[in-house]
């Protein structure tokens, strides 16, 4: 027992009393802890500022190619507008290039004229393709439209068939191409500069039409003046893009339809079996949807070209009718 009791004497005594080689151990164990810190946090500094550059550098790449993409953007819509500036040089304005103008002069006793003169024969020279000419006085929109075998040729192709995303306006590739079926369909993109049909929404939401309701399409045949009777946001399937080879009763259900379906009041035609529909169309937000204009040919302009009986469609039937599946692609 005596024994015992002193061993744990002598334990506790070393262990409050320390040998100056075994403090200098501690002390070089703490120091060496503190380094330790250090450079865990010189590590993880270097770390954040490693992602912060590599951040960085992905910003400069993303702002460089959204600035290239802008800049490429802009040229595109430079080089589109100047070239059609200059094709419009084969166009000369009339007298009558507002409603206002056409009214004033119809009270005088002139004939309904259209508010431009094409040189039919110097375009043809730059395109062969071109089958008419656009107006839409309300939106001062003025382009040629084009007509080729495809409806994927001008979707990015100017006039003068150089690339540009604004392509040119043109008519459905299943249509005649004269303007003479009971729906011709024209489709345009809506382009963000306001190019092309990049205003045609314009002539509902900013009630445009109510400057002007009628758009005109010239052609080396002839020219056309439209009243606008129906302006909505339709389908890519909806039946409103309907190619008929004929018509009847169908056919005059659909141009009720048609009107019945504006989302904008507009004046009702008299809808006949040989009135001539043209459908302009264009993309929206929605890849599903179009912004839609129709408008019904005046069959009353003394220089519509006449035609005949067979012409006009009443010896076939619309059970011909078709739609086309461009109007998912187009605008």
């Amino acid at each position: 027992m005596p024994d015992k009791k002193l061993e744990e004497q002598r334990k506790e005594k070393t262990g409050k009393a320390e040998s100056p080689k075994q403090a200098g151990g501690a002390e070089k164990t703490k120091m060496s802890e503190a380094d330790r810190q250090r450079e865990l946090r010189k590590q993880k500094r270097k770390r954040t500022a490693n992602l912060l550059t590599v951040a960085i550098v992905i910003c400069l790449i993303i702002m460089a190619y959204a600035g290239f993409r802008l800049i490429s953007t802009l040229i595109d819509y430079k080089k589109g507008t100047d070239e059609y500036n200059k094709i419009r040089q084969y166009t000369e304005e009339t007298e009558a290039t507002s409603l206002e103008a056409v009214n004033a002069l119809s009270a005088e006793g002139v004939p309904l004229t259209p508010p431009i003169h094409v040189d039919w024969e110097s375009l043809q020279k730059i395109n062969p393709d071109i089958v008419g000419w656009l107006y839409i006085g309300a939106l001062e929109l003025s382009y040629p439209v084009v007509q080729t075998k495809d409806n994927d040729f001008y979707l990015h192709r100017t006039f003068e068939k150089q690339y540009n995303f604004a392509g040119t306006i043109f008519v459905e590739c299943k249509n005649k191409g004269d303007f003479k079926d009971p729906n011709t369909i024209v489709y345009g993109h809506n382009m963000l500069n306001g190019s092309m049909f990049g205003k045609l929404s314009h002539l509902s939401t900013e009630k445009r039409y109510m400057v002007d309701p009628y758009f005109w399409i010239l052609t080396p045949g002839g020219n056309y003046r439209y009243q606008m009777f129906g302006m909505k946001t339709a389908a890519v399937e909806d039946d409103t893009y309907t190619i008929f080879n004929g018509t009847d009763e169908v056919f005059s259900e659909w141009c009720d339809k048609m009107y019945q379906g504006s989302e904008v009041p507009l004046k009702q035609p008299d809808f006949q079996l040989d009135s001539k529909i043209v459908t302009l169309s264009t993309c929206t937000n929605d890849p599903g949807h179009r912004f839609v204009v129709q408008g019904i040919a005046d069959p009353g302009i003394p220089d519509r070209p006449a035609e005949s009986a067979g012409e006009s469609g009443g010896e076939q039937t619309a059970g011909d009718a078709q739609t086309p599946d461009a109007g998912a692609e187009n605008g």
